[in-house]
């Protein structure tokens, strides 16, 4: 096994290569990415867009529940 094969790279190399798993923006151009457990990235503007997609959803969700109970 040749030294180019053992080592993965300087911490600089590999943030060079670490790309939003969402957007596809890489480290350079966000804030902050966030690493998942099976290799994928989340950028922190992908992260934030999906809080307010799951808040809006519970949201609507116990509304729909408040609506359905109120009128049984």
């Amino acid at each position: 096994m040749n030294e180019q094969a053992k080592d993965p790279g300087t911490k600089s190399d590999r943030a060079e290569t670490m790309n939003c798993s969402f957007c596809g923006k890489d480290s350079k151009q966000v804030k902050q990415l966030v690493a998942g457990g099976s290799g994928g990235f989340i950028c922190d503007k992908c992260a934030w867009l999906s809080m307010i997609i799951i808040a809006k959803a519970k949201i609507a969700a116990a509304l729909k529940f408040r609506s359905s109970s109120a009128s049984a």
